[in-house]
């Protein structure tokens, strides 16, 4: 039993047994395309998928890390939530996959934190 969602750019089927498939533009998304997804998937199916289902809780981990990487305006205290939910990802990312490892793109998020903290106080030096 397949949902399908179809939009201008992709098209989703999600088979509640399987990850899910994507079908865009020679089955690759843009950054945009994905950007899109990731914002708009939980309300498109955020209520067939099973809120204890691990991946879910997984995805929606990473939802709110780039909702703290990409806010305008971040705290020192956002950036102390950002490392713990970069480390529990991470370590959940591993006991959901033993056999994968962490991929380069992933590991980035890692130094985030510190990187946002230099470039908060370049601004403090520079205005």
């Amino acid at each position: 039993m397949y949902t399908v969602i179809k939009s201008a750019f992709i098209t989703v089927f999600v088979n509640p047994e399987h990850d899910v498939e994507f079908f865009g533009h020679n089955n690759y998304l843009a950054a945009a395309q994905m950007w899109c997804l990731g914002r708009f998937l939980p309300l498109m199916i955020g209520n067939l998928v099973p809120q204890e289902d691990e991946r879910w809780k997984l995805f929606n981990m990473l939802l709110e890390i780039s909702h703290i990487v990409f806010s305008p305006i971040v705290s020192e205290d956002s950036i102390g939530v950002l490392e713990g939910l970069i480390e529990e990802h991470h370590a959940t990312f591993l006991t959901l996959y033993p056999g994968r490892s962490v991929i380069p793109k992933m590991h980035y998020m890692v130094h985030y934190p510190a990187h946002m903290l230099r470039l908060a106080m370049m601004k403090l030096c520079i205005y």
